[in-house]
């Protein structure tokens, strides 16, 4: 490929089970596409897609533009690997965009390194265009900031004819690692119309743009057709996807119009609480869409707080909210609290923790409660005004630890140590409560449903974490994970027989008493007679039950179909104590 563009995910933590596509790069992918300009991507999560095969193809090469998707998190790993193809190939230049270089610039620009500001569709194609075929001056080429006469230049934004977001070429998931596992998503609008203080994707110009119905149609047609049929979970990832009711209305309307089947497909999306809240009709709606997870935005139990950080939102809609989805019936929701905020002491975080329990016995079997720590982000309020909200910066550059776990600014009240501590006492306390709460509530039927969301949306609730610390509990929900194996409910009767069970391989099998107890010693243990294990020792994915109960009814002299109860019987005595799932 002599000219050609490279477009490079590299995250910290590589993490290949259900992960979420690197959206922003597809979508400057597919723009590159649509003007036939040659591009590949990247994923360095899967090995397929190593550093190394990226150096191989900027070697081979004449004249090579390579992008990195740069936020704070991988901001030296990208500096790293910019750095080595700058030095080792003169025609090679990079660029970076993303959250963080958008708000800090120019440290990272040098000779042959460009920043990208804000959206990037239209930037990178004149840059592509500039670099590889020599069109275009580069002081024309707006949102970028480069090296210039010695001297650092900023061009100002301009979207072109991508400002019509219905006018961007829907992501191309055919440029992804074949071997990749990943959760499709689709963002339904661009920037956002709210100005939370913690937050930057309503910060600066981002005004929010929706996209139209039939845009949306039309990429969830083009994905549905990229599965061949077989997509079965989708996350809507814009913030504002319940931008209003009537946008709720139009959205599930178009789900239905190409996900008709909901035995077959869910969806998760986010929600405000101030759009939701007295509307049990919309959660409805939203659920009988396909709405199987929702995500909600808490911050604080204390108006006062939600007042000071421009939340927007009432207390006593996170609760209507929260009850209204227990009505409903939505599987799953979860909202997340933040520690650290300006102004916060250690009695509000504790009271917040109360208002957590509180919500916990609205909706006990299906809340999750998350609780993070501020990061004062570039771009946003907390950021630029620190001293004004009486935020100390401890570490501007985010070094010194991860994101979802190290305290990065101080208050006039908590301490670094002060805010990870009560950070960690209230994930654990809510976490034990809500499973206390949970637990008896759960059906071995519920409990497998969990199981399913969990595994599909790769969003593990508090419960599912909790109960894979057992061996067989984790093993099930990592095989579930995988499209081959499922729980007999989700199989239609007239499959099942040619279906075949496997028991799970960290099983713990000890005699006692003439009977077998399995997995002593779990929530989830249960005995077998000897009668039972003699279909139990079939349970490994070689035959089907029709296969099963052939070989019984031989064995022991019975006819053909009460083998196939019996088999049956034992079979979901395995899976309703999480010790076994069926191989379609």
């Amino acid at each position: 490929m002599s000219h050609c563009v490279l477009l490079v995910y590299a995250p910290i933590a590589p993490d290949t089970m259900g992960l979420s596509p690197p959206l922003g790069l597809l979508y400057l992918a597919s723009a590159l596409r649509s003007k036939s300009i040659p591009v590949r991507l990247f994923d360095l999560r899967y090995e397929e897609n190593s550093w190394k095969t990226v150096v191989q193809a900027v070697s081979t090469s004449e004249k090579c533009l390579v992008g990195f998707y740069c936020d704070s998190e991988n901001l030296y790993r990208v500096l790293h690997l910019s750095d080595q193809l700058l030095r080792r190939f003169s025609q090679v230049t990079t660029v970076l965009g993303g959250p963080h270089v958008t708000h800090e610039w120019e440290p990272y620009v040098r000779d042959r390194r460009i920043v990208v500001r804000g959206e990037g569709e239209y930037s990178i194609l004149l840059l592509a265009k500039h670099i590889l075929e020599g069109e275009k001056d580069i002081r024309r080429i707006p949102g970028i900031v480069y090296r210039y006469e010695g001297q650092i230049r900023k061009n100002p934004p301009f979207l072109g004819p991508y400002r019509n977001v219905d006018d961007i070429p829907y992501p191309d998931y055919s440029l992804l690692p074949a071997s990749g596992y990943y959760i499709p998503a689709v963002i339904t609008s661009r920037g956002c119309m709210y100005g939370c203080f913690f937050c930057s994707e309503g910060s600066g110009d981002r005004l929010y743009r929706p996209r139209s119905a039939d845009n949306v149609e039309g990429e969830l047609i083009h994905l549905k057709e990229h599965y061949r049929g077989e997509l079965r979970y989708l996350a809507f990832n814009d913030d504002t996807f319940t931008a209003s009711p009537d946008r709720v209305h139009e959205m599930c309307d178009v789900i239905d119009r190409v996900f008709p089947d909901k035995s077959c497909f869910r969806f998760f999306c986010e929600g405000r609480v101030d759009v939701l809240a007295g509307r049990p009709d919309l959660l409805m709606r939203l659920k009988e869409a396909g709405l199987v997870r929702l995500q909600i935005g808490i911050e604080s139990g204390n108006q006062d707080m939600l007042d000071r950080i421009n939340k927007r939102t009432r207390v006593e809609q996170v609760q209507a909210v929260v009850a209204d989805c227990a009505n409903t019936g939505i599987p799953s929701v979860f909202g997340n609290f933040i520690c650290g905020l300006p102004g916060q002491t250690k009695e509000d975080i504790e009271a917040d923790m109360i208002f957590a329990k509180r919500l916990a016995d609205l909706a006990p079997d299906r809340i999750e409660l998350g609780v993070s720590i501020l990061v004062p982000h570039l771009g946003t309020e907390f950021r630029i005004n620190a001293q004004q909200w009486g935020l100390e910066l401890l570490d501007e550059n985010f070094v010194t630890g991860r994101m979802a776990e190290t305290c990065f600014s101080e208050t006039s009240h908590l301490s670094k140590l002060d805010v990870e501590g009560l950070r960690n006492r209230f994930r654990d306390e809510i976490g034990d409560y809500i499973l206390a709460k949970a637990s008896p509530l759960l059906s071995p039927q519920k409990l497998k449903e969990l199981v399913v969301l969990a595994a599909e949306s790769s969003a593990r609730s508090y419960v599912v974490k909790r109960f894979c610390q057992f061996l067989h509990f984790g093993r099930v929900y990592v095989m579930r994970g995988h499209p081959d194996y499922r729980f007999l409910f989700e199989v239609s009767t007239d499959a099942m027989p040619t279906c075949a069970p496997v028991s799970v391989m960290d099983n713990s099998v000890e005699p006692r008493d003439g009977a077998y107890l399995i997995n002593r010693g779990s929530p989830f243990e249960f005995e077998l007679t000897a009668s039972q294990m003699e279909y139990y020792h079939y349970f490994v994915g070689k035959l089907s039950f029709d296969e099963i109960a052939q070989h019984m009814a031989t064995r022991k002299g019975i006819p053909v179909s009460q083998a196939q109860k019996e088999c049956e019987e034992v079979y979901l005595e395995c899976e309703d104590c999480m010790a076994a799932v069926t191989l379609v």
